[in-house]
């Protein structure tokens, strides 16, 4: 059982150390398509005063973009 444990446990280290990773290689300017390229499809997406904001909600993240272009990224 303990043994279980810490394999669970390093795996989610893991994880979250590549999701850091590629969320990082995020920045303003970049397209939806260069987004889903790097993160993978979202896990959903919301339109919201003009902005579409992809949801990655394995780590609770968005990608907001306006005309089609990242404007803001983060964590809630």
């Amino acid at each position: 059982m303990k043994g279980a444990l810490v394999v669970i446990s390093l795996l989610l280290v893991v994880s979250c150390s590549s999701s850091d990773k590629k969320f990082s290689q995020i920045h303003p300017g970049m397209t939806k398509a260069q987004v889903i390229a790097t993160l993978g499809t979202p896990n959903g997406f919301k339109l919201e005063n003009g902005a579409e904001i992809l949801r990655y909600s394995n780590d609770d993240r968005y990608v907001k973009l306006r005309n089609g272009r990242v404007t803001e990224c983060g964590e809630e």
